[in-house]
């Protein structure tokens, strides 16, 4: 779901409403079930541990933004989120050219936008 939304808020030629909204509301309402199991009491995903499927949906949920989805009315999957990015190896991970280069847009709104809107034109011309 989150490609899809990813895809149709940053990717697609042209701006359809239907699927940005159709695939931002259901990413947004499954972090939502995520939400919902995390203020249950439960610190991980599966278990009683961290497993991999925190590993896997911490990879999609970190990029929220991305896909246009925000997740600040959701403090317990923000609290989990955060556990996650405390770990060395998650650290030792996301210290890398590639994640170094796409950090730097986290918290400038407008470079984030001439940055998408560059690539959008770079896979325009490449058409």
């Amino acid at each position: 779901m989150q490609g899809q939304a990813t895809h149709f808020v940053r990717s697609a030629p042209e701006k359809i409403e239907y699927g940005m909204k159709r695939y931002t509301d259901e990413t947004k309402r499954l972090y939502g079930v995520i939400e919902k199991h995390l203020a249950s009491g439960k610190e991980w995903l599966a278990a009683e541990q961290y497993t991999i499927a925190d590993m896997a949906n911490f990879a999609w949920i970190a990029w929220h933004d991305w896909a246009g989805v925000q997740i600040d009315d959701m403090p317990h999957l923000q609290k989990w989120m955060k556990r996650i990015e405390e770990r060395a190896a998650i650290q030792k991970a996301m210290d890398n050219p590639a994640a170094s280069f796409l950090r730097q847009y986290e918290n400038d709104p407008q470079k984030k936008q001439e940055m998408i809107d560059g690539a959008k034109m770079s896979i325009s011309s490449q058409k």
